[in-house]
């Protein structure tokens, strides 16, 4: 995931498909540890994601602003070592004994860390998934279980939301026009363009004789 993330040449759809493997894993150690709840709603989640990794075009990912990614690297670096579950006397430790992938809450820190830090996917379906879950999950973590530190998910979660939000009106503010519309454009400029021609008596450089005097039989000319 890490090599993907890095490599500037990935297409969006090869890195979002990615990202959903540690959701994956997510639901698989559910299923072993005998947590059918997370089993199930990371099941449900990463089935989502994939269909909409597989919606989205090949084109390489958009570059983010600085914000983006600052915000996006902190969430992942707040997923990545998330220290509430591991017990040890050196910070070295989070390091390599990370429960990115392992728990829900380390694992959608850095999925969504990640979509932000690398502009999103101009997908406002998959930032809304996202930030629904990372929202709910977070929410669960502090005000039911007591776990504050979940306040960094429940945070990040949030911010990919407003982007969700931000995207859909710059949508809606810069409309793609449909097909038939552009055709009618063009067909309505073409009209203009042959009035003008009409009026002017003139057209690409050729002279044009707006009042043609009508042609003369051989009885007239006697």
């Amino acid at each position: 995931m890490l090599i993907a993330v890095g490599t500037s040449g990935v297409s969006q759809r090869l890195l979002a498909s990615v990202l959903t493997l540690p959701v994956v894993s997510v639901s698989v150690l559910a299923v072993v540890s005998g947590n059918v709840f997370n089993a199930v709603i990371f099941a449900v989640l990463a089935g989502v994601l994939l269909g909409l990794a597989a919606s989205l075009t090949p084109a390489s990912r958009a570059v983010p602003s600085s914000a983006w990614v600052l915000a996006g690297a902190s969430l992942i670096a707040f997923g990545w070592f998330y220290p509430h579950f591991l017990v040890t006397d050196t910070w070295t430790a989070y390091a390599y004994a990370s429960p990115f992938g392992l728990l829900p809450c380390p694992t959608l820190s850095v999925v969504i860390g990640v979509t932000l830090a690398i502009g999103g996917f101009h997908s406002r379906a998959w930032d809304a998934v996202l930030a629904t879950f990372g929202i709910v999950y977070g929410a669960i973590g502090v005000f039911s279980l007591g776990v504050s530190l979940d306040l960094g998910l429940l945070a990040g979660a949030i911010l990919l939301g407003i982007r969700a939000l931000d995207f859909s009106r710059h949508m809606r503010g810069n409309p793609v026009l449909p097909e038939p519309h552009m055709r009618l454009t063009a067909v309505r400029r073409h009209s203009s363009s042959a009035g003008i021609v009409r009026r002017n008596g003139r057209g690409l450089g050729t002279d044009v004789d707006t009042n043609p005097q009508p042609a003369r039989s051989n009885s007239d000319a006697v």
